[in-house]
């Protein structure tokens, strides 16, 4: 099991991302992209669990929101070796020269109105940079991966 999972979007250019699973391990980060042709199976999976269930209209919505992130929690309880047969790209840890984070936030503006700002990851190797956005608001997340580097 890795030390930390995420369940984040990969900036691959200036429109496109990528959803995926990053798992940091004591010596290597694994990132897991999560296809287009895997989110349709994770998707249908959830809406068919949903319809042997019987569930209703927001029942089945609600199954189809949380495929990705079941599919996160998967990866978490996963073992390394089993990570890596999965669509999955190892970093090293020595080839890490920077990682920087900022937690997303949720900021109250007027009476019922929010403004809600995505986090970010970025982790510079010597040669590139890797982006990434996400949700997570935990300080826990933001001490580990100040920490990690």
């Amino acid at each position: 099991m890795s030390e930390l999972t995420m369940l984040v979007n990969k900036k691959e250019g200036f429109l496109k991302r990528t959803a995926c699973v990053i798992s940091f391990f004591e010596n290597e980060i694994l990132v897991t992209k999560i296809s287009k042709e895997k989110q349709k199976e994770l998707l249908e999976e959830a809406k068919n669990d949903a319809k042997a269930e019987v569930a209703g209209f927001l029942k089945s919505s609600f199954a189809m929101m949380k495929a990705l992130p079941a599919y996160a929690d998967e990866i978490a309880a996963m073992s390394r070796d089993d990570i890596k047969k999965e669509d999955t790209e190892v970093i090293l840890k020595e080839e890490v020269v920077k990682v920087k984070y900022r937690n997303a936030s949720n900021t109250y503006v007027d009476e019922g109105t929010t403004s809600n700002s995505e986090g970010f990851l970025v982790i510079k190797l010597s040669d590139k940079k890797i982006k990434f956005t996400h949700n997570y608001e935990d300080n826990k997340i933001k001490k580990y991966i100040k920490d990690y580097k």
